[in-house]
Order: C-alpha cells, then sequence, then structure tokens
C-alpha cells in the first residue's frame, strides 16, 4: 500500500511503500520516504530515503540522505549521509557530493564503488 502524511509545506512529510507494493517509474519525493516493498526508476528526494529490511530499490537516485536496511541496486548520488545498517546491502556506485558521508555499520555491506566528488575551484592567476 502506497500511504503519504504531510506536513506544513512538504516539511516533516512521510510518504511510505508498503511491503506488497512492486513500482516502476520516475519518482520525485519530498521529505523522508520509507520503502518496505520494490521500487525500480529513477528517484529523486531533496530528504531522507529509509530502505527498511524489506526493501529493495534498483535505481538511480539523487538523494540527500539515505539509510539502508534492505537492499540497494544501482547508482546514488548524495549530498548527505548514506548509513548502510546492519544487514543492509548496498550494490553499485555512490558518489558523495560537498562534503556528503558514508558510515557502514557493523553487519552493513557495501559492494562497489564509493567516491568522494568534491567541487573545484575556479583559481585565476592575474
Amino acid at each position: 500500500m502506497f500511504l503519504s502524511a504531510n506536513g506544513n509545506n512538504g516539511n516533516g512529510s512521510v510518504t511510505r511503500i508498503g511491503k506488497k507494493v512492486n513500482i516502476k517509474g520516475k519518482f520525485d519525493f519530498k521529505g523522508t520516504v520509507v520503502i518496505d516493498g520494490n521500487i525500480s526508476g529513477k528517484i529523486k528526494s531533496d530528504g531522507l530515503i529509509r530502505i527498511s529490511r524489506t526493501g529493495i530499490v534498483q535505481s538511480s537516485i539523487e538523494v540527500n540522505e539515505a539509510e539502508i536496511s534492505g537492499q540497494f541496486m544501482g547508482e546514488m548520488i548524495t549530498t548527505g549521509t548514506v548509513r548502510i545498517k546492519p544487514g543492509g546491502k548496498f550494490e553499485g556506485k555512490l558518489t558523495q557530493k560537498n562534503g556528503a558521508s558514508l558510515v557502514i555499520e557493523k553487519g552493513g555491506l557495501l559492494k562497489g564503488k564509493s567516491f568522494a566528488h568534491e567541487q573545484a575551484e575556479q583559481v585565476n592567476l592575474n
């Protein structure tokens, strides 16, 4: 089941994708997204994506923060913290921008590549 609870002007909103839901497509979320089911496609979020123990995500994601307790397969670009929880599996490519961080808790797995992408400063030599 797909549920949504909204706060003021999108702040504090939570969207939940239930265990028995399988969806494909392009998604643009505001606030927090909790994924208990299966989702594939492209995802963009200015908040937190939380993949629960039952969640499976095959996607290209641009997100501020992510917490992975289930399975993620694909490419993720983040500007905040990515936390792989015990039992969580990240397979693919992680690009960390603007000082983003990666935390792998005991029992979490990263299989793939993680890149720290810093913005290059342009220097004028006049």
